[in-house]
């Protein structure tokens, strides 16, 4: 009999399993898969606050779902997103300019990180492409040159996925999609060690993650309440 999970692609559980530096090396694991990025610089991500800071006192306040740095002090930042948003596009185009004019103060050069937004959505962002994988940057279509990857935005849409896996990327996205232990199972036949961290023991006599958090009526409450974003625009 399948076990109903809570799934990982609800913002909550996403921040506790992600957010948390215990769990350190599943997030390094799926951002070398998401994007492309070196081993070596995933070996000191550091997760920061997720709060942005407004650029002036009645500003807009930005709070991303995870935010991290590597290595070399590049930004990466997670969304994930259930529900259909209006704004989707532009509000993770806001967060990672942010991101860069946050880097800058009064009389530095213009010398900055690159920042790396990543989108999952359990919906179809992007109607006129059959691809679940996108990477956006400043580019010039007609010329085919890229003016800067500065800021690089990553699209990875949920409902798109084939069926069979094409390349790595497509075993994390499967375990986004989970609802039942199985579907975790099947999602990350290809490593078995990643899996049972997430689902079975960490320590001998440990509950996995999911299986844990899915037992505490308070997070499943949480969980069930539908993001924000779905209903409401905030201002």
């Amino acid at each position: 009999m399948s076990e109903t999970i809570l799934p990982p692609k609800s913002n909550t559980v996403f921040q506790l399993l992600f957010g948390d530096p215990r769990n350190i090396d599943l997030l390094a694991d799926f951002l070398k898969a998401a994007i492309d990025i070196p081993e070596d610089e995933c070996r000191d991500i550091v997760i920061v606050n997720p709060n942005l800071p407004r650029d002036y006192p009645d500003g807009k306040l930005g709070i991303v779902d995870l935010r991290v740095t590597t290595r070399t002090g590049q930004i990466i930042h997670v969304e994930i997103q259930r529900y259909p948003f209006p704004s989707m596009r532009n509000r993770v185009v806001f967060y990672g300019a942010n991101m860069i004019t946050g880097q800058i103060g009064e009389g530095d050069g213009y010398t900055f990180k690159r920042v790396v937004s990543i989108l999952i959505t359990d919906y179809v962002l992007i109607s006129g492409s059959p691809f679940y994988h996108h990477r956006f940057t400043l580019y010039d279509r007609s010329a085919l040159v890229e003016f800067t990857d500065l800021l690089e935005i990553r699209t990875l849409e949920l409902p798109k996925l084939p069926e069979l896996p094409d390349v790595y990327l497509w075993n994390w996205l499967r375990f986004f999609r989970a609802e039942t232990s199985p579907d975790i199972s099947w999602g990350f036949v290809a490593r078995r060690r990643k899996r049972v961290w997430i689902q079975g023991a960490r320590r001998e006599g440990d509950e996995g993650i999911l299986d844990n958090m899915s037992r505490r009526p308070n997070k499943r409450n949480a969980v069930d309440t539908p993001d924000c974003a779905a209903a409401v625009e905030s201002p």
